[in-house]
């Protein structure tokens, strides 16, 4: 599997994006990624008790919906800096702030 490179992150994306991984890495399969107006939408379900989470990023935020309720609300300050994150194929991920 090739590396991938996600570019121009800002801090909430980068937050989130690493809690889906760790959400794979603990069970869950990736099943539904969208993104409209600026806002990604991850969908999630754990393989043995069928969970689905869904994850919904902003730019300034992020939030976890499981149930039909909001189990994480995170949200950051304006900020102009950058990330570019790494996901291996191994999924063992690699951030680094270039802005």
């Amino acid at each position: 599997m090739k590396d991938n490179w996600f570019d121009n992150l800002t801090k909430a994306q980068v937050e989130a994006l690493l809690e889906c991984f760790d959400f794979l890495n603990n069970g869950f399969v990736e099943k539904a990624t969208f993104e409209v107006d600026n806002l990604w939408i991850i969908q999630l379900q754990h393989q043995r008790n069928y969970r689905v989470l869904r994850v919904s990023i902003r730019p300034d935020r992020y939030w976890i919906v499981s149930r039909g309720k909001i189990r994480k609300k995170v949200m950051f300050g304006e900020s102009s800096h950058r990330y570019s994150l790494m996901v291996n194929s191994d999924r063992s991920v690699g951030v680094v702030r270039v802005q």
